[in-house]
């Protein structure tokens, strides 16, 4: 993951497009991180996008941009039933000030929240 960032930027790449680019079903790399529990690609990736000085609206579109059901990276941390990828993402929204009432309220492509979500796995 490193040399692709360290490629990136010796090419010049635009970064707000790296961020947000959509990766298959998922929206981002952000929620592809957080959908495997993978913690530290999480904290790499928010590093990065920090690092490069995206404009703090940019830093919400990637923490709040929706996959093809309508979740957000917090829906699909709480699907994969990860506290620790929640209090990441919990960390980097508070960082560019998203309102905390509308994260735990966002709700699915179906109306369901993360509450909801979450209450899913422990069934």
């Amino acid at each position: 993951m490193k040399a692709l960032w360290i490629w990136s930027k010796e090419d010049e790449l635009n970064t707000d497009e790296i961020f947000l680019t959509q990766i298959g079903d998922v929206s981002n790399a952000l929620q592809l991180a957080g959908q495997n529990s993978h913690i530290e690609a999480l904290n790499k990736l928010w590093i990065w996008a920090e690092e490069t000085q995206i404009n703090p609206k940019e830093l919400k579109k990637f923490l709040l941009s929706t996959d093809k059901n309508g979740h957000i990276a917090w829906h699909i941390a709480a699907l994969a039933g990860s506290i620790d990828t929640l209090e990441v993402l919990w960390i980097c929204s508070n960082e560019v000030e998203i309102n905390t009432e509308k994260l735990l309220l966002a709700e699915t492509g179906k109306g369901f929240t993360a509450l909801h979500l979450a209450a899913t796995k422990t069934l």
